[in-house]
């Protein structure tokens, strides 16, 4: 449920600039040297407004990475317009984009999509574009029907990873309406006049702070401005609960396939569950808006009908099939994706997407995710503030502890007399990692599958070849396996004498190798956990009955306020069993910057242990 499609679309440059200047050790390789969005708002919440943007290109890869602007409207909501569009040349020179060089075409996703079709792009291609160039726009997007009747909200931020010289919002609104504003580092100046409040907010970067891996959303912590007409969280779910439960009513059809697809369980967990596997494995997602379908979800009826939907039109389907069988389901507007903020104000870009919560079950789903399980909520939806309607309290969604990601690997080396290794690797996983294999399970095919099995079991020192098989995937349990049977070699000097670390084998996504953080210290602010878990490893080494050992890596046994980590080790004749277990001590899917030194004092207890050898010699 994409809310406000005007920024989202126009903010696509500013992103194309912060991941360039990011990445660009000698200077960023675009500057915006002015950006002013102009906005007139009417009391009924329709709205005017224009956008000019001005982007200067420093270096030769900014003419790929912004030689083009890309803006998004509803043809059934908007109107959009290009006033005029250009390149300056460095000597003053302006070159007119063509009326050819912008072009409107239907989001992708669309086709095959007719309910679909309202939502469109306008990319405006700039001619000679070189370094020293500045790119001009100047559109219009016109809303003639507005998101809720009479009300407005928007949120607007400006990032500390782009070069902006200029950044204005200027908002010209009745005075009869009564607008709520969140300033966090705007200057902010206004006036009335013959009704008409005016509001000017100015800010810039005139420094580029380099984008962190694994960080939260700028947006969280970015000079921020949030515009809003709800006067509450309460009335801001109210709207939205106006526009959209009746769309959830179930119908004689809607009836008659709950009672088909819940036929023979009696208990509701049971029915709710059913329900659901129906809704995600049936319904074809498609993410795009039809009309006021932005805010507003198809009836169940229709997504019935089509087989396909967006996060609102599945939240609906489940919800009126529930209501069939007198499950009561409340709709949830969360923001989905790695921003954690949440503002005072009721701003409709604060929340993106929508799930369901079961308060007779207390139970969480979100139809959307196709992969998940009944019963737990994908890690990119755990921690959000959750608006509750009709009533609009807040929740905070349920976070997975590490019991609740739980992966344990086995696997069996046997080294042979020429120094190639027959190995099979087990893997068992539940939680967000059988998501990720179930995913991978449905791309690979026997034609692919041998080079899956390559790039997973190759390393620096070892080649792998080998098949793979999973099981769990279909039926959607908590539980998925994997069984890898593969053949490594170019590791070990043998016959001989010499050293080697444990084989990795098959790596997977969830190798302890994959937690180790060396520079995490270094980082200045949250990062996204990817979710805590458990990791437990067992390598069971058969050596050569010649291969004498000499010595075997230590066990470990460490704890601090992140983690625990704990490794044994002991050998039964020529076998060698090692295992590994480390849990993650935190809570949420946000670290804190106090927890970085303790991360990165883990990560070099993990790299020590994993580089531990196994020293051997000719018996």
């Amino acid at each position: 449920m994409r809310i406000n499609i005007v920024r989202i679309f126009t903010a696509w440059m500013f992103a194309a600039v912060a991941t360039a200047a990011a990445q660009t050790p000698s200077g960023p390789p675009t500057r915006v040297e002015s950006s002013v969005v102009d906005i007139k708002l009417e009391v009924d919440g329709t709205f005017s407004q224009i956008t000019e943007r001005r982007v200067k290109i420093e270096t030769a890869a900014a003419i790929h990475q912004a030689g083009q602007m890309v803006f998004g409207y509803n043809v059934s909501m908007q109107k959009f317009d290009v006033f005029g569009a250009y390149t300056q040349k460095a000597d003053g020179r302006k070159v007119e984009v063509a009326k050819d060089a912008i072009f409107v075409r239907d989001l992708p996703g669309t086709s095959g999509a007719p309910m679909f079709a309202d939502m469109k792009v306008a990319l405006i291609v700039f001619p000679e574009v070189a370094v020293g160039d500045s790119l001009y726009a100047k559109v219009r997007h016109e809303q003639v029907v507005p998101m809720f009747p009479a009300q407005y909200s928007n949120l607007f931020s400006l990032s500390p990873h782009s070069l902006v010289d200029e950044s204005r919002i200027v908002l010209r609104a009745p005075a009869a309406m009564a607008l709520r504003i969140a300033n966090e580092g705007y200057e902010e100046r206004h006036s009335e006049l013959g009704g008409v409040v005016t509001y000017e907010w100015s800010a810039k970067n005139t420094q580029v702070e380099p984008i962190e891996a694994g960080a939260v959303a700028p947006l969280d912590y970015s000079k921020r401005l949030s515009i809003s007409t709800f006067q509450d969280f309460p009335s801001f779910a109210r709207a939205y609960a106006e526009r959209a439960e009746d769309k959830a009513r179930p119908t004689a059809a809607l009836h008659r396939l709950a009672d088909e697809i819940t036929a023979g369980a009696a208990d509701p967990h049971e029915q709710a569950k059913r329900l659901y596997d129906w809704v995600t494995g049936n319904i074809r997602y498609v993410g795009i808006f039809l009309g006021t379908g932005a805010v507003v979800p198809h009836s169940a009826e229709a997504v019935l009908s089509n087989r396909y939907g967006d996060c609102k039109d599945r939240v609906t389907l489940l919800t009126a099939l529930l209501a069939a069988k007198g499950i009561d389901a409340r709709t949830a507007l969360v923001n989905l994706g790695n921003s954690y903020w949440t503002g005072a104000l009721p701003v409709l870009n604060s929340f993106n997407h929508v799930i369901v919560y079961l308060p007779s079950l207390d139970v969480w789903a979100d139809p959307t995710a196709s992969l998940t399980p009944f019963g737990r909520l994908p890690v990119a939806v755990q921690g959000k503030t959750a608006v509750m309607t009709p009533n609009g309290d807040l929740r905070t969604t349920p976070v997975d502890g590490s019991s609740d990601n739980v992966t344990t690997r086995t696997a069996r080396y046997e080294i042979r007399d020429d120094g190639t290794i027959n190995a099979v690797t087990r893997i068992s996983t539940r939680g967000f990692r059988a998501e990720a294999y179930r995913r991978t399970a449905a791309t690979l095919t026997p034609e692919n599958a041998p080079a899956y099995v390559r790039g997973q079991t190759t390393a620096a020192r070892y080649k792998g070849e080998g098949q793979v098989t999973f099981a769990g995937v279909a039926n959607r349990i908590d539980t998925v396996t994997l069984t890898s049977e593969y053949k490594l070699s170019g590791g070990i000097d043998w016959p001989g004498s010499g050293a080697f670390e444990v084989p990795a084998g098959f790596r997977g996504g969830e190798h302890i190798s994959t937690q180790i953080r060396q520079n995490a210290a270094a980082n200045k602010g949250p990062r996204i956990s990817g979710g805590v878990e458990t990791l437990v490893e067992e390598y069971q080494i058969v050596v050569p009955r010649q291969m004498k050992i000499v010595a075997l890596p230590k066990p470990v046994n460490f704890k601090n306020d992140v983690a625990s980590y704990e490794t044994t080790v002991r050998q039964e004749g020529q076998t060698i069993t090692i295992t590994r277990k480390l849990i993650d001590l935190y809570a949420g899917p946000v670290i804190a910057p106090s927890l970085f030194r303790a991360i990165e004092e883990k990560s070099a207890v993990i790299a020590r242990d994993l580089r531990a050898q196994i020293v051997y010699t000719n018996e």
